[in-house]
């Protein structure tokens, strides 16, 4: 009877040591899954700001060459 209650005993506690591994795992991917979405947040705005630079710049080298070849007429 005793040996029985020990497994049991040992069982259990075997059990709340894995159930505790998993909850913090399951934080741990939770802060993870957090942080990459704020990464890929980021990187989205900065990408943004880059296409915004370039259409920018663009626009700025057309209206160069429109007064270069003004000033040629």
């Amino acid at each position: 009877k005793r040996q029985v209650k020990r497994t049991i005993h040992e069982c259990s506690e075997n059990f709340n040591k894995k159930k505790e591994n998993i909850l913090k795992d399951h934080t741990e991917i939770m802060e993870l899954k957090n942080m990459i979405t704020a990464l890929k947040k980021s990187l989205d705005e900065g990408n943004s700001r880059l296409d915004q630079a370039e259409k920018r710049i663009s626009e700025l080298k057309e209206r160069s060459l429109d007064i270069i070849q003004a000033e040629e007429k």
